[in-house]
């Protein structure tokens, strides 16, 4: 059997495939910006978290947010793509990925399929600080102002002239040298990350 992690708000989606199968130990999970994505790690360990990309059977503006199976072979073809274009120095020097390691759909299922990605030590060791971009803008629970806001405050730099800076330029070269190299990335506000110093501040 090959452990099959479920969306706690979709397991009905596999009612006759788990009704003779094993039920494994429960895992912690909490939720990200992605509706379906979760980071999830044992009960007992929490230095072995990982994300897990879950099948979710719901539709959320007019999209299915199941995994298909087309979805589980292109995540591991295009990890393998990103390895090769790594070894090959075709890489920006400062772009970073999250590792799609492992992928199924269970058989006979065109759908309901899950996605494993690793986390980098560095991270899960807490010696780098990641954000996703939508976090910049958001209001944090403790009524503060929005980190961007923030940083901005604590580089004393007009607005405008942070923004190009330290998203706008870095952004726009990293994307640029993929599409050289062939690789046509799809950034946004949830799947593109910023890492963040010791000060609060982009490195």
């Amino acid at each position: 059997q090959i452990r099959l992690i479920v969306h706690p708000e979709s397991e009905h989606l596999y009612t006759e495939l788990t009704r003779n199968a094993h039920v494994g130990e429960d895992l912690m999970a909490t939720a990200t910006s992605s509706s379906r994505t979760v980071l999830a790690w044992p009960q007992d360990n929490p230095k072995a978290a990982f994300f897990a990309k879950l099948s979710l059977d719901a539709e959320i503006d007019g999209v299915r947010r199941t995994v298909s199976a087309g979805e589980t072979v292109r995540s591991i073809g295009h990890n393998d793509a990103l390895v090769v274009a790594g070894r090959n120095g075709e890489l920006p020097r400062n772009f970073k990925v999250f590792p799609e390691v492992f992928s199924t759909v269970p058989k006979g299922m065109d759908e309901g399929g899950l996605i494993i990605r690793t986390i980098p030590k560095e991270m899960l060791l807490g010696k780098v600080r990641h954000v996703p971009l939508f976090s910049l803008y958001a209001t944090p629970p403790d009524g503060k102002p929005p980190m961007l806001a923030q940083m901005i405050a604590q580089s004393g730099m007009e607005p405008e002239a942070f923004i190009n800076q330290h998203l706008i330029r870095p952004i726009a070269k990293q994307w640029l040298e993929l599409i050289f190299n062939g690789i046509a990335p799809q950034p946004h506000a949830q799947n593109l990350m910023m890492e963040v110093g010791q000060n609060g501040m982009p490195t």
